[in-house]
């Protein structure tokens, strides 16, 4: 699906006005999402008027990390301000809640610290509950653990989402998401267990993006990751799940280029089993509507 910058931004402006105007909710000045219209807007001007970026943006690494951070977290913000209209009264105070920790992250990951990286968490956990909302599965947001229901057939899946910085910590991460699962949330005899986590920022540091000819040749490159990624930790990592956590989801999402500019969206769903006995089999028909990948293209 192609997206451009211009239908970007009457789309995103459209529902910010819903949010304000039914929801009694406003985005802060403070918040990244105004600096990122700005320099989209920007963006949009020069392309129509066919003009290069200044030599002295061009010679800043911040602002182009800007502008492929823009196009990237406005695209996101867009997909899920758009599923409000799926989300019952149940979940909305809750969906709120959480997009107030989304609108407070920084810009760029880059200047992500301890105190300000729950953003982009966040963020991830709400773009997989409304990927299942979108696909018309029964799933709900949790105040605490787990993160997410999912209920398919009077199957419950519980869902922990965790985000990697490094590939070193993808085995604490993993570890945590299962103890959290393990304490909180399969006691009921028909409950299961998923574990997922986004490779995003791992990738790079936040200062650089993905580039690539084709959409073949980034299928390849992420694909490449995360098969690398997890080979090299294969072991260990499949050694912690119980039988009654049969999933691993891996997603990358990650920027493209400024002139014509991607956003590539991806999702591995992964028996953890490695041999052994799991709900594996029935888990993944249970998800076969969550889809495998999705790649949007931006223009001016």
């Amino acid at each position: 699906m192609k997206t451009k910058y211009k239908d970007l931004l009457i789309s995103l402006n459209k529902k910010i006005a819903i949010l304000e105007v039914e929801f009694n909710y406003k985005i802060p000045d403070t918040s990244w999402v105004g600096e990122a219209i700005k320099i989209t807007e920007d963006l949009i001007i020069r392309i129509d008027i066919d003009k290069k970026l200044d030599k002295s943006q061009l010679q800043d690494k911040s602002y182009i990390d800007k502008c492929y951070s823009s196009q990237s977290q406005l695209q996101e913000l867009n997909f899920i301000l758009a599923g409000i209209i799926l989300i019952n009264k149940q979940d909305i105070r809750l969906f709120l809640k959480k997009l107030k920790i989304v609108l407070n992250a920084p810009l760029l990951m880059s200047n992500e610290t301890s105190n300000s990286n729950e953003g982009r968490n966040t963020l991830f956990e709400l773009k997989l509950f409304l990927r299942l909302k979108n696909a018309n599965y029964d799933v709900s947001l949790c105040a605490n653990h787990p993160d997410i229901l999912l209920i398919v057939d009077r199957r419950e899946y519980a869902i922990e989402c965790k985000r990697i910085y490094k590939p070193e910590t993808l085995i604490s991460n993993a570890k945590i998401a299962i103890e959290q699962l393990q304490r909180y949330s399969l006691s009921q005899e028909n409950r299961f267990g998923i574990v997922a986590i986004s490779i995003t920022r791992y990738f790079h540091s936040g200062d650089k993006y993905l580039a690539a000819k084709s959409e073949d040749a980034v299928r390849a490159r992420i694909n490449y990751e995360m098969t690398t990624l997890l080979e090299h930790n294969k072991k260990t990592l499949l050694g912690l799940f119980p039988a009654k956590i049969p999933v691993l989801i891996l997603e990358f999402s990650d920027r493209g280029e400024i002139q014509k500019p991607y956003s590539f969206n991806f999702l591995d769903i992964i028996e953890t089993a490695d041999g052994r006995w799991s709900n594996f089999d029935q888990a993944k028909k249970d998800l076969y509507k969550l889809g495998q990948s999705a790649i949007l293209e931006g223009e001016k």
